[in-house]
């Protein structure tokens, strides 16, 4: 009877388990737009003049002598004129529009945790009680086929 007994509560304590962790998986998700639109830059007007002092030589060939003033800008289209052997030089350019595409990239990061819980597995005693109902789920249904055979021979004992 003892041995019964400890043969029971070892098999009660080998099937309590300690509970399987739960799986924890991170998902980085990554997503990049990219949106193209069209663009106008204006620029500020600009302007920019010279004028220097000429002179001829013996051969009659032209030379600049002295650069009298002298105003730069950054987008120029040159006019130049030349009155009484000074040459004027003036640039302007008025306000400019430069159409081009512009591209903005967005970026959205996403992190997701999916915690996923293992499947209980069954307990052994779970498991021997699901069996022993089972069992004698079958004896009642062969009590039950036997009965049913001998009340039939009963009732009618010579067919």
């Amino acid at each position: 009877m003892k041995i019964l007994a400890i043969i029971v509560i070892l098999i009660g304590l080998a099937s309590c388990r300690a509970p399987q962790p739960l799986v924890v998986e991170k998902v980085r998700t990554v997503t990049e737009l990219e949106v193209v639109r069209d663009t106008v830059v204006h620029t500020e007007p600009d302007s920019a003049s010279m004028q220097a002092l000429l002179r001829c030589d013996s051969l009659g060939n032209v030379y600049m002598q002295q650069i009298v003033s002298l105003q730069t800008g950054r987008t120029l289209k040159p006019q130049i004129r030349i009155v009484d052997n000074i040459i004027t030089l003036d640039c302007e350019v008025d306000s400019i529009a430069v159409y081009f595409q512009l591209r903005d990239r967005y970026t959205h990061t996403a992190d997701t945790i999916y915690i996923t819980k293992p499947p209980e597995r069954e307990r052994f005693f779970t498991k021997i009680a699901r069996t022993g109902r089972n069992i004698i789920i079958y004896l009642i249904l062969f009590v039950a086929i036997v009965a049913a055979i001998r009340y039939y021979r009963f009732i009618n004992p010579f067919k």
